[in-house]
């Protein structure tokens, strides 16, 4: 059998990925593992999200005629109370209050876009009878759901993006493992994500696409600071005298700065870089000066 290792954000890297023959794809909570799930905590607060969602869902649709998805708000809250309450391992706890209260808006939208019509053709509803068509409407959801519930997550692992799932599901998996490496997967993500730019110059223009792209971003920043560009020898330097950021947390005297916020030069450019065959290093050893420095080669062939 086949099993993939673990990405940083924990899942395993076949969780978005369609399964080759013979592979398996092991869940990151061993369904034998005896992991605490639906408990009074989790359900408590899936309902109190529900109604607090249900609320805030039917308020939007009646005004605007548009519902709103919930899952990833209440994704982040639960993980928000978690952390607030010293909760630990409390993943599929947070899946359960994030399921429950998920179900707000579905269920809202149900009722508000048909309720009114019962109103306006000047029809008889009651209170008891818009509860009940909506407490039998959820209820049947649910019941038609489960016979296709194996096609979707298991025979079909990997072929549907489930953008809103996978969202949710990164959330999730954050939440659990804590403060450090959130924020690296963050700085990860925003690496991947915005730094196109950067990793375009460069791969057209060759360490010359690092000047062209620093030159633009740190004047945009105001920053203090000198660069080198030696192409015969394939390199390039930045040397900060005064990183705008770091410079401004320093002068806070009501909070502390993350202890390893300068880290993020190191992770976003590196990242970018050394797959395109460049040496990046970063000198942070006087950021509590808000200097730092960075040097970037073209790496041996």
């Amino acid at each position: 059998m086949d099993h993939q290792a673990s990405t940083s954000s924990g899942l395993p890297d076949n969780a978005y990925k369609e399964l080759k023959p013979g592979e398996e794809y092991r869940p990151i909570m061993d369904p034998v593992a005896g992991q605490r799930e639906i408990t009074p905590w989790s359900v408590g607060w899936g309902l109190v999200m529900a109604v607090l969602f249900s609320a805030a869902a039917a308020y939007s649709g009646l005004k605007i005629g548009q519902v709103f998805e919930a899952a990833i708000p209440i994704a982040i809250l639960a993980v928000g109370l978690s952390a607030a309450f010293g909760k630990k391992n409390a993943l599929g706890q947070n899946v359960i209050i994030q399921s429950i209260g998920a179900s707000s808006g579905v269920i809202v939208a149900g009722a508000i876009f048909t309720i009114p019509a019962l109103y306006i053709l000047d029809l008889p509803a009651s209170f008891f009878q818009v509860f009940l068509a909506s407490l039998l409407g959820g209820f049947l959801g649910i019941l038609f759901l489960i016979p296709f519930r194996k096609y979707f997550v298991k025979d079909m692992h990997g072929k549907f993006p489930f953008p809103e799932a996978t969202a949710t599901t990164e959330i999730l998996i954050a939440g659990e493992k804590g403060g450090k490496q959130a924020v690296l997967d963050f700085w990860n993500y925003l690496s991947d994500t915005y730094l196109t730019t950067l990793k375009e110059f460069v791969a057209k223009n060759g360490i010359r696409g690092c000047w062209m792209y620093w030159s633009q971003t740190l004047n945009e920043e105001a920053a203090d600071f000198t660069m080198e560009l030696d192409e015969d020898a394939g390199e390039f330097r930045i040397i900060m005298h005064h990183c705008p950021s770091k410079g401004r947390l320093l002068e806070l005297d009501q909070i502390d700065p993350y202890e390893d916020y300068c880290r993020h030069c190191d992770v976003l450019y590196r990242r970018v870089l050394e797959p395109l065959g460049y040496e990046y290093t970063v000198d942070l050893t006087e950021t509590h000066k808000a200097r730092c420095s960075v040097t970037v080669r073209v790496g041996p062939k």
